[in-house]
């Protein structure tokens, strides 16, 4: 086996793909886990690049069905560093403790401990959020503070579990899942032994290359398809409650960086904010037909209210220097190519 040998949990996820193929595409080995075989299948079958480099004897698939109590150790045999992009990413749930809580923290302990009994991984890359950074009681987004990597989500797991509203369990979830993996490492002496590289994106958007049913979009995606099928063309554009967003690539490109680079921090990756008002323009301008047929709104077009200088932002500094992630998609890139292949998967 190749000494750049990666292992990526959650590959058939719309992050852990793009992970999965900028690994392989700067030469890694990549050994991505699948909860099933009929999700193994259908990967393959939906995307012609990772199927290639699986014929090609460079991607192979595992089994680990649980991301909470399965077993990574097959997967992670002799790799020298785990990705791990799997974790539940939907704001839908009825008890917070039980939808959001247990399983990120627990998804995140297994991951860890597996990567740290392996003997081999010397780079733990966990998918963080920004949601670990923000602070949901200080007016977010309009309270025009300038977010870093010293910011941290301050809520609480008794908080959170008290609370009947899925987005504090999910915002704190990833607070605390990114927390213990900075305990762990603390905890257990890996200085030296382990690095541990924590990404916090905010609404992940871009092109996806294998999800064929709309219905599997994440959360993010799943917003921005909200949001062009509004189905009322009478109606004012609803105000974006998330106005921040990265590409995808840039998200997989800075996973890949933090292994080569031997990293030991967390970082802000971000490119910029956005509207709605600036989403639903350009379905008008780029997809009109479409537009139509889902009687999208117009609102007050070029009017965006993230021009409003109270809006926050996001310092990504750190990520350009230390990483090298240059956020080359301009945002009329990435929201074009999202709007695409949502409308093409519909």
């Amino acid at each position: 086996m190749t000494d750049k040998t990666v292992c990526v949990s959650g590959v058939t996820g719309y992050v852990g793909s793009w992970v999965a193929l900028t690994f392989l595409q700067h030469g890694w080995h990549v050994r991505g886990t699948v909860r099933s075989q009929q999700k193994r299948a259908s990967l393959l079958a939906t995307s012609a690049q990772l199927k290639a480099y699986s014929d090609a004897g460079k991607l192979t698939l595992w089994t680990v069905e649980d991301v909470i109590t399965g077993d990574f150790s097959e997967a992670l045999q002799g790799c020298i560093a785990f990705a791990h992009t799997a974790s539940p990413f939907a704001l839908r749930g009825s008890n917070n403790e039980r939808d959001f809580l247990k399983p990120a923290l627990e998804g995140t302990r297994n991951a860890i401990q597996a990567a740290h009994k392996s003997g081999t991984v010397r780079n733990f890359v966990v998918t963080s959020s920004f949601a670990a950074m923000m602070d949901g009681d200080d007016m977010f987004p309009f309270n025009a503070r300038r977010y870093t990597e010293h910011d941290w989500n301050p809520a609480t797991y008794e908080f959170a579990a008290q609370s009947d509203v899925p987005l504090i369990g999910y915002v704190t979830s990833k607070a605390l899942a990114e927390r213990f993996c900075w305990q762990y490492r603390k905890d257990n002496n890996l200085e030296g032994k382990m690095n541990i590289g924590a990404l916090c994106p905010p609404m992940i958007l871009g092109p996806f290359f294998h999800i064929t049913d709309s219905s599997k979009l994440g959360e993010s995606l799943f917003q921005m398809r909200r949001v062009i099928t509004a189905a009322d063309d009478s109606a004012d554009v609803p105000p974006q409650a998330f106005p921040v967003f990265v590409d995808v690539r840039d998200v997989a490109l800075a996973h890949v960086r933090c292994v080569e680079r031997n990293v030991n921090s967390r970082y802000l990756i971000a490119k910029g904010t956005f509207s709605n008002q600036f989403v639903v323009d350009q379905v008008h301008e780029h997809f009109p037909s479409e537009a139509i047929k889902y009687k999208l709104p117009r609102g007050k077009k070029g009017e965006y209210a993230d021009d409003d200088p109270k809006i926050c932002m996001l310092e990504h500094d750190k990520s350009q220097r230390e990483l090298g992630v240059e956020y080359t998609y301009t945002r009329e890139e990435t929201f074009y190519e999202t709007i695409r292949d949502i409308f093409e998967h519909l």
